[in-house]
């Protein structure tokens, strides 16, 4: 009897719920300013953990488990900006009025701008817009690397230890 396969939402989940958490935390965020080091680690911990529950990765469930994982961490972090909107909008209008005063904005283009920042749903829409253009992609690309280093560690291990390179 074979065992069943855990299907790639389980392995996503956490990862995903990770990703976004640590994508949208004041400071811990600024880690993804290099390369999306975060959501490339959301990625490649969720082809860990889809290893881990079925046995083994391939490189293509490794870009389709990173890609849920990047879907699940865009949400995670648009909620997270609608609730950090909800607690800090009155020093983003603060912070939006000092650049107001370091450019030369036309006080058109600052009204609009300001009500832009202070409409949450604009807020979390873009940010979810932004994450679904950039997660997915680099979530996928973590997911694709993380099977490819979990491929070659497991054709490493079998035999006689030796490590086999495939090129």
């Amino acid at each position: 009897m074979s065992e069943k396969k855990k299907p790639y939402l389980s392995s996503a989940l956490w990862p995903g719920i990770v990703l976004g958490l640590l994508s949208v935390i004041p400071y811990i965020n600024l880690v993804n300013l290099f390369c999306c080091l975060w959501v490339l680690g959301g990625g490649f911990l969720a082809s860990l953990v889809f290893k881990q529950e079925n046995g083994s990765v391939s490189t293509g469930q490794g870009a389709i488990v990173g890609l849920i994982a990047g879907l699940i961490g865009s949400i995670v972090q648009a909620v997270g900006v609608g609730a950090l909107w909800y607690f800090f909008h009155e020093s983003y209008l603060a912070n939006l009025y000092e650049l107001f005063g370091s450019a030369e904005f036309d006080a058109a283009t600052q009204d609009m701008m300001a009500s832009l920042i202070m409409n949450p749903w604009f807020m979390m829409f873009s940010s979810l817009l932004m994450g679904l253009l950039v997660y997915t992609v680099f979530a996928v690309f973590g997911g694709v690397i993380g099977a490819a280093v979990f491929n070659r560690k497991a054709k490493s291990d079998e035999g006689t230890g030796e490590r086999k390179i495939e090129g």
